[in-house]
């Protein structure tokens, strides 16, 4: 395994830890509602997953990706092909 997909293999798996690490975060909670954010920056990208839930369910989730431009090699909004979504 060189080092290029070794990088890539924690990074996925960062991620993926972080909905089972909600969850048991989650799980102790009571009734009342809560809402736990994760937040991982790498290479110009910084992701925040979000999770409100209401005892050990969780009702929302919500996640957030800022890429930079210069760090994914494109010039700006235009040449990303950006579309703002609501």
């Amino acid at each position: 395994m060189n080092a290029t997909t070794r990088r890539v293999a924690k990074k996925f798996t960062a991620l993926a830890a972080l909905p089972i690490a909600a969850a048991l975060t989650l799980s102790a909670c009571g009734e009342e509602e809560t809402e736990t954010s994760f937040t991982n920056s790498q290479n110009g990208i910084e992701i925040t997953m979000t999770y409100t839930a209401v005892g050990d369910e969780v009702t929302k989730q919500t996640t957030t990706n800022e890429i930079d431009y210069e760090a994914a090699g494109l010039g700006g909004k235009e040449e990303a092909g950006f579309t703002e979504v609501e």
